[in-house]
């Protein structure tokens, strides 16, 4: 993932990236393996961005994926990532801090 996000993260057409991630799509092991796994990938990939990212955690149809769900974008926001649950959400909330910033300059 990681040089996957630092080529796309190089072209000047691109000023931020939304990383979409589906916890279901991936074998489950342990839930702490499931989670350090997430973590080191959405963390190698934003050391070798310089843009801004934004995380989107798709919500599993399974109790169990939902709370595998739920402490991930815990870990994720205290690193410092913005999580949204759905594509729609992070791009309306993207596009209102582009419009507060050309109102603000």
């Amino acid at each position: 993932m990681a040089d996957t996000v630092r080529i796309v993260s190089k072209w000047e057409g691109i000023d931020s990236l939304i990383m979409p991630i589906a916890i279901d799509m991936f074998p489950i092991e342990t839930e702490r393996e499931l989670l350090d796994q997430m973590i080191k990938s959405v963390t190698a990939a934003k050391e070798v961005c310089s843009k801004p990212m934004a995380i989107v955690l798709h919500e599993g149809t399974s109790p169990e994926i939902l709370k595998k769900t739920l402490l991930l974008k815990e870990r994720l926001s205290c690193l410092g990532f913005p999580v949204y649950p759905t594509l729609s959400r992070a791009a309306r909330a993207i596009s209102r801090f582009i419009q507060h910033h050309h109102l603000t300059q």
